[in-house]
């Protein structure tokens, strides 16, 4: 999820060029990935406690790992070629910038 992460930072989205819309939509998906995120953790807290065993942490691992690969898939759709092509590039010269 480090491309969504990357995306959501105001700098980045400004190199990428992005659309209003572009951000708009970037800005749902962060959501997204937060609300879920949470959600996951709070579910997993739900059913047997803090800290989870082993069984129901490889579990909500599991599903932020979904989640996460949703998502991505979802960024691309949001990111023209280009656009994708230059946040590789981004992502490979840079830490990411966790907001």
């Amino acid at each position: 999820m480090a491309s969504l992460m990357f995306v959501s930072d105001h700098e980045i989205r400004r190199e990428l060029r992005l659309t209003e819309e572009q951000s708009q939509r970037v800005a749902e998906l962060a959501d997204r990935f937060q609300t879920g995120m949470r959600d996951n953790f709070e579910a997993t807290i739900a059913s047997g406690g803090f800290p989870p065993d082993p069984e129901q942490f490889q579990q909500l691992q599991e599903r932020n790992a979904a989640l996460s690969r949703k998502l991505s898939a979802d960024l691309d759709r949001v990111l023209t070629e280009p656009q994708r092509d230059q946040l590789a590039q981004l992502e490979r010269e840079r830490p990411a910038p966790f907001p």
